[in-house]
């Protein structure tokens, strides 16, 4: 679970130059989004936006970025295709590019 206390901001709520450009256009590339909140989300929510002095909508585009980048790092890491390539098999029949679905199905 990812923990708001776990996201870093430098005093005035971003932490990068990126962040602020995002912050002051928000409204270039950016889409409204909706959500619902479970009422302890939203208080804790509240809280730390209040105590970083930043909008809500910044410290859940932080936690929300956070959380995407973990996610890439599990999808990249656990593809079928590429546990296969580690193994570095060597050989195997020379005409296999001809007749993969011969050897294949048989």
């Amino acid at each position: 679970m990812l923990r708001l206390s776990s996201i870093k901001f430098d005093s005035v709520g971003f932490d990068s130059t990126l962040d602020r450009c995002i912050h002051l256009c928000y409204k270039l590339g950016m889409l409204r989004t909706q959500i619902y909140l479970p009422e302890e989300y939203h208080q804790e929510l509240a809280i730390m936006a209040q105590k970083l002095g930043v909008p809500k909508a910044v410290v859940i585009r932080k936690i929300l970025k956070k959380a995407l980048r973990k996610k890439a790092k599990l999808v990249k890491n656990t593809s079928p295709l590429l546990s296969l390539a580690k193994l570095k098999f060597r050989g195997g029949p020379k005409d296999l590019s001809e007749k993969f679905d011969e050897y294949l199905y048989g």
